[in-house]
């Protein structure tokens, strides 16, 4: 019997979650950073869906090495067999869709509210805080906006402005509201502003000392205005609209239900321990995943049994197997160390015992490794259990095989 890894973090176990759908996937970072680095599991993270939404396909292909990968983290049945039988992962938690659990009960509704109403309280100080920061870079321009505002409000509500129409020039008034003056109403005004310029006129000749005092009270005024302490950002911030139904397109709506673990309906997660009778083989292991996932034929079993026991003992030779992303016509690709730091250095072409390998089928596979500089691994099983895997490597001649080939290891 294989070796046995015992977990070496009890208190925190890795979690791999299988979707309604017959999935696998892994949604901590930290336990995807433990698979990682200590077991040699790379598994294939998941694509935002921004990155392959364009205008066409050739731009999203170029831009293929930007892509913003994130979790959850995609494990193949291979990867997910290996975990279980090595003990690495000691349990599935089976998921059920929503649509077929029961409505929540009125209590956690009002949890649920609560939750959403406070994250919505925290991100609309954050929302503060970030236009704080914003508005204290633009202080000065805000002042000086403020400043021609007010000039612009004044001189609207107490000037005049004249208007060139037909080449003639016609005086235009309006009141302390900004609606235009009728033409008697104009006359009007105009009479009596003639009245209070000649009484003005007047008094300046008895009493030339006012026109004195009234410089000195406008030199007064214009100190007291510079004086006059500058806003604070509060106060400029307290000017604008706070309307929470304005603020909600800038403040992002968290849905608190599929993050934290108090939000789980009831019946939704179903914890899987792996079942005794299964533990004995990685073969046992991989049929009651597909069991569970209902991917269970029985025509390709067979196939996905030697893939499974192809993989474990590729594993346990210390090498980084991949097989969910390009594997470039194989069915693994092995490397060397972190396939972060390493290229690949084989392509494994799994193939049931007794099975034909057409020479069609071979003559490609053969030169597409040949085209990559990968050599070529043909991996079977016996049909007794007790002899293991047999590789065999293929390459051209000419070519250096990788240090370190499968079959020598």
């Amino acid at each position: 019997m294989a070796e046995i890894v015992e977990p070496e973090h009890a208190d925190d176990e890795i979690v791999i979650q299988m979707a309604p759908w017959g999935e696998f996937f892994v949604w901590v970072a930290r336990h995807v950073e433990r698979l990682r680095r200590e077991h040699r599991i790379v598994g294939h993270l998941s694509v935002s869906p921004s990155a392959t939404s364009g205008p066409s396909s050739s731009v999203a292909t170029k831009a293929s090495s930007a892509f913003t990968v994130r979790l959850p983290l995609r494990l193949s049945l291979e990867e997910t067999a290996l975990l279980l039988f090595r003990r690495i992962v000691v349990a599935i938690d089976s998921v059920r869709p929503v649509c077929s659990l029961n409505p929540p009960s009125p209590r956690t509704l009002a949890r649920f509210d609560s939750a959403l109403a406070l994250h919505y309280a925290e991100s609309m100080e954050i929302h503060k805080q970030r236009r704080r920061q914003r508005m204290l870079s633009y202080y000065g321009e805000i002042l000086k906006g403020r400043k021609k505002r007010k000039a612009r409000e004044a001189a609207k509500a107490g000037s005049s402005c004249s208007t060139d129409v037909g080449g003639s020039d016609q005086k235009v008034l309006y009141d302390e509201n900004g609606v235009r003056l009728s033409k008697k109403r104009l006359k009007k005004l105009q009479r009596r502003k003639r009245r209070k310029v000649a009484s003005v006129m007047e008094s300046a000749s008895e009493y030339p000392e006012e026109g004195c005092l009234d410089e000195q009270a406008e030199v007064k005024e214009q100190e007291d205005e510079i004086n006059e302490p500058l806003p604070t950002l509060e106060e400029l911030m307290g000017t604008t609209s706070t309307d929470d139904e304005k603020m909600t397109k800038y403040i992002p709506l968290h849905r608190p239900r599929p993050t934290p673990q108090e939000w789980r309906r009831d019946g939704e997660h179903t914890t899987l321990p792996v079942p005794d009778a299964a533990r004995d083989s990685v073969e046992k292991v991989a049929l009651w995943l597909l069991e569970i996932s209902s991917k269970s034929q029985l025509d390709r079993n067979k196939d996905v049994i030697v893939r499974c026991r192809v993989f474990d003992d590729l594993w346990s030779r210390g090498f980084y197997i991949t097989c969910s992303a390009s594997k470039m016509g194989g069915d693994f690709l092995v490397y060397q160390g972190d396939p972060l730091f390493y290229h690949a250095s084989h392509i494994v072409m799994v193939n049931p015992p007794q099975a034909p390998i057409f020479l069609s089928r071979l003559s490609a596979s053969l030169r597409i490794a040949n085209s990559v500089r990968k050599a070529l691994v043909l991996a079977t099983t016996a049909a007794d259990d007790d002899h293991g895997v047999a590789y065999t490597s293929l390459y051209w001649m000419g070519f250096h095989a990788p240090s370190g080939d499968v079959q020598h290891v």
